[in-house]
């Protein structure tokens, strides 16, 4: 309590960044990174639905190719790394992105979405939705970005 009587704005934030960092792993870093550019990444949900359509069940959730773009050890946690950088508030999900198309289809003819696809259809017995969307930087995670290229978090 001391400390933050005597804090600043600025130290406040520097601390926030810090604890931050601490928290990233190098993969999703470099998810960051490839967001940086303020490019929109491609990224579906995939959920089970009933015949109706009236209630579903998530199977997949943040699939996307950004692992590959950016260059990740482990291309099959994406979609976790993308879950923990949302939970960080670093990174927001928005609306489809209609330009994406490509991408959207590249995630869909993965071979860990298609088992996805087969086992809600074959073993589920359920109906497929899919969801496309776009992450981004959130502007807690734009500021995170922009400190650490200036360094001038402390």
């Amino acid at each position: 309590m001391e400390r933050s009587l005597n804090q600043r704005p600025e130290s406040a934030e520097n601390q926030l960044y810090l604890r931050l960092l601490d928290q990233l792993l190098p993969d999703e870093a470099r998810i960051l990174a490839a967001a940086s550019d303020d490019t929109p990444i491609a990224v579906c949900h995939l959920e089970a639905a009933n015949r109706l359509g009236t209630t579903s069940i998530p199977v997949l959730s943040n699939a996307s190719r950004v692992g590959n773009e950016a260059g990740v050890m482990l291309t099959d946690q994406v979609p976790n790394y993308i879950a923990h950088l949302r939970a960080l508030n670093l990174l927001n999900i928005g609306s489809e992105d209609k330009n994406l198309g490509s991408k959207y289809e590249l995630i869909e003819n993965d071979s860990a979405f298609r088992k996805a696809l087969a086992h809600i259809e074959e073993e589920m017995k359920l109906r497929p939705r899919i969801t496309r969307a776009t992450a981004f930087l959130s502007t807690l995670g734009r500021g995170l970005w922009q400190t650490c290229q200036t360094g001038s978090a402390r």
